[in-house]
Formats: C-alpha cells, structure tokens, sequence
C-alpha cells in the first residue's frame, strides 16, 4: 500500500489518462475535483509493473467509503 501527496497533480493527471485510454479495468464513479484524481484507492495485481500500463483489479474512492470493496478485491486477488 503507498500513499502520498501529489500537490503538482503528476500522478492524478496519469490516472486520468490511464482511466481513459486502458481498457478493460474499472473507472471511479466518484473523486475527480477540478479535472483531478483524489482520495482513491487503486489495487493492481501482485508483480505489476507502472511502466507496463496495468490495469487495476479495483478502482474508486473516496477510500473512506469503499473499503468493504476493496477488501473483496484483494480477497479474490489472492485467490
């Protein structure tokens, strides 16, 4: 798990572009402020590499709210 803070967008304005242009893989249906990714929780498979592009196995936020979801993903991750 990382988190971090992203005040430059660098990482929120890759997301974007990957939700966009990598399908299949589940988009967020909430979080985008100003144009902007924030406050969400993204699980991607074990030994995934960022510069292979991967698609996520779960998506969304804010994280406060999705947590059961995402604990069923990585229940079924690790199956």
């Amino acid at each position: 798990m990382r988190q971090f803070w992203d005040p430059k967008h660098v990482v929120s304005a890759v997301l974007k572009d990957r939700a966009t242009r990598t399908p299949p893989q589940p988009k967020p249906d909430c979080c985008v402020q100003k144009g902007f990714y924030w406050d969400e929780a993204i699980l991607y498979p074990a030994g995934t590499h960022w510069k292979d592009a991967p698609a996520s196995l779960f998506w969304n936020g804010p994280v406060v709210r999705i947590v059961p979801g995402l604990e069923n993903s990585l229940s079924e991750a690790r199956r």
